[in-house]
């Protein structure tokens, strides 16, 4: 017989009491929690279950759109301003490394010069080495060759001449080992780079023609040691 609207549940015999709902939900909670800890990764206290996410998500979307565009321009306003300061401090680092490379290329070109320089120097001093030397034997050759003028005019025949003679060749011979050489003059046109003219004669060969070498001039390599003393022609008045 049934009293009222809703007949009461019999509960079954041999069973406890009905278990309540709420309190399986508790224990299927913490055994996902155990076994989160068990497999090493246990969950935040903090984490969003999915409901959550839901909540927020449509908290998000019902901001008054008004808002949401004064935080976006505020932000494109910082970027821009970040982006500027950025920009100025990109030239201001290419600025300086240009002036670094322009500073190293120049410093660069200085040191090729001095190489250069060095190295130049050094093969001038190995070609001209002797040229001290040499100017202070060419006096001593310039009064053997006026003793064997003086000898060939008074007495041509003399033994002493003959050995005064082989003398002066020898000092030709040493200074052409050491590449000095005698500078050819007689008969050649005056050249200021190579002659010293000390007179002019009047003669019938050409104007500006070499007629007499009074002390003879030498060379060492490609450099002048002492030009050549000269007497020049001049024409007939």
């Amino acid at each position: 017989m049934v009293f009222g609207k809703y007949k009461k549940t019999q509960q079954p015999a041999g069973h406890g009491p009905i278990p309540d709902p709420s309190e399986h939900h508790r224990k299927d909670a913490d055994h996902r929690h155990n076994t989160d800890m068990e497999h090493g990764h246990p969950r935040p206290k903090n984490s969003l279950e999915p409901e959550d996410i839901e909540e927020i998500f449509r908290r998000e979307m019902a901001e008054p759109a008004s808002e949401s565009a004064g935080h976006e321009e505020s932000a494109q306003t910082a970027f821009f301003e970040k982006q500027g300061l950025k920009q100025a401090e990109k030239e201001m680092l290419e600025k300086s490394i240009q002036d670094e490379k322009d500073r190293s290329l120049r410093l660069l070109a200085e040191l090729e010069n001095y190489r250069r320089r060095s190295a130049r120097e050094l093969d001038d001093a190995h070609k001209y080495r002797a040229m001290d030397m040499i100017r202070e034997i060419l006096p001593a050759m310039d009064n053997l060759s006026r003793a064997v003028e003086a000898a060939e005019k008074q007495n041509p025949d003399d033994p002493l001449l003959a050995g005064v003679r082989m003398v002066y060749q020898q000092f030709l011979r040493a200074l052409e080992n050491q590449k000095c050489v005698k500078i050819e003059a007689l008969g050649q046109p005056f050249d200021p780079n190579f002659h010293e003219a000390i007179q002019q004669f009047e003669s019938d060969e050409p104007a500006n023609t070499v007629i007499c070498v009074p002390q003879d001039g030498f060379m060492l390599a490609d450099r002048v040691v002492r030009p050549a003393q000269v007497v020049v022609a001049k024409p007939r008045a």
